[in-house]
């Protein structure tokens, strides 16, 4: 099978994939899952599994009786899937309660982000929303009592540098803090990184949030509006596109869910202020056109760029359905016209500032390690994109495509 064929392959299994998790919306538009066939099922199981999607699809498929003619063992083994999440959403609501009820006695305030939010609050189960991590958002200025307090849960971070230098300038949330046989967890004091164009208001942002029940504690997420714009973000500036389409699943559930909580003059305001209506229009578009969410002709109409082209939603449309991860970085480096200028760009990337070396490495500042790490780096580098950095450099036509399609969407994000 070629690589042609087989993105082609994933194109149209991601497609029925999407069908399958947005049953109902899905069949109004006359979709009947009775209809795939056995080599379709086993791509959309396989494809499933990539994107922790598993529980999901074998909950929106089991009313009608179809998982029960399901090929081979994929009806079981969906089953077993959905029981092994329920077991896993046990032990991570018990983790998550315990971080929530310890902030609370400590007074910390603190938001409950993405994954927990969903799970908790926008599925008709939480089993049915796969969480890996657990993010909470809490204000910068209590960084170091929040610290304090997971170290007293007996969570390790795998670094302390942030301590004793900067990282906050050049971050968004803490480095994992892990403890045995728990979920990690990620302290975020904002929502985005710093160098993604977002101007996230974070005054407005906490005034936004809302006090809920998670895992039994009274805890504050996001407003339904902002959660959008999350999500929104993460998909187009953290993930550029390659995270596969959980976040248009996510999105769509949201959309379907919260039908008469959306103020969706709320979200055009608060997208304006923060300069992301370009990500905010893209992600409804993919959205409603691969999903089907219903979105008010209106909020389009207010959020079309005038540069608005096929071109760009084809190329966010490939990223989701390839799931090839790329870099910023290196996206920008395909951009780059001539042999000299694509040197200066890798050296640049490669040989960072002392300061962002001591950060990235965990060093203390003046280690005589420092060299060494620069050894480190450019042969973590080099495994890491080797290949795709030759063809760059050659400027093959047919290679690069995924950094190619991000460098597009980067600079059409970026030109609003």
């Amino acid at each position: 099978m070629t690589a042609e064929t087989r993105l082609e392959e994933r194109f149209h299994g991601n497609r029925l994939l999407l069908k399958c998790l947005t049953l109902d919306r899905a069949q109004e538009m006359g979709f009947d899952p009775g209809e795939l066939t056995s080599q379709d099922w086993e791509l959309v199981w396989e494809l499933a599994k990539t994107q922790a999607l598993t529980p999901l699809l074998y909950y929106r498929n089991s009313e009608s009786g179809i998982i029960e003619s399901l090929p081979g063992e994929i009806g079981v083994s969906l089953r077993q899937n959905m029981l092994t999440s329920v077991k896993h959403k046990t032990h991570f609501s018990q983790a998550l309660s315990d971080i929530l009820a310890a902030f609370n006695r400590a007074s910390l305030e603190l938001v409950a982000l993405k994954g927990s939010h969903l799970a908790e609050l926008i599925y008709e189960d939480p089993a049915l929303r796969v969480i890996g991590d657990i993010d909470l958002l809490v204000h910068e200025r209590d960084l170091l009592a929040c610290d304090a307090c997971m170290l007293e849960l007996g969570y390790g971070p795998s670094k302390r540098t942030w301590i004793q230098n900067e990282f906050t300038a050049t971050h968004h949330h803490l480095p994992y803090y892990r403890k045995p046989g728990h979920p990690h967890v990620e302290l975020h004091w904002t929502i985005t990184k710093p160098e993604t164009p977002p101007a996230i208001d974070l005054d407005g942002l906490w005034q936004r949030t809302r006090a809920v029940s998670i895992a039994g504690v009274q805890t504050r997420v996001l407003s339904t509006q902002d959660l959008i714009l999350h999500i929104c973000i993460h998909a187009c500036y953290d993930n550029l596109f390659s995270d596969g389409i959980r976040s248009i699943v996510d999105l769509y559930q949201i959309i379907q869910s919260q039908k008469g909580e959306i103020d969706w003059g709320l979200l055009l305001e608060i997208s304006a202020r923060w300069r992301v209506n370009r990500c905010l229009y893209l992600m409804l578009h993919l959205t409603h056109q691969l999903a089907g969410a219903e979105v008010p002709k209106r909020v389009f109409r207010s959020l079309q760029p005038a540069d608005m082209q096929d071109d760009i939603v084809l190329s966010a449309q490939n990223q989701l359905f390839s799931q090839v991860h790329g870099s910023r970085n290196f996206s920008r480096l395909v951009g780059t016209e001539g042999l000299i200028e694509k040197a200066g760009t890798i050296m640049g990337r490669v040989f960072l500032s002392p300061g962002e070396m001591y950060r990235k490495y965990d060093l203390e500042p003046g280690s005589p390690r420092l060299y060494w790490s620069y050894l480190r780096r450019i042969k973590e580098l080099g495994l890491r994109y080797g290949g795709e950095l030759v063809d760059a450099l050659r400027s093959r036509a047919d290679s690069g495509s995924t950094a190619r399609n991000q460098r597009l969407l980067l600079d059409w994000l970026s030109a609003g």
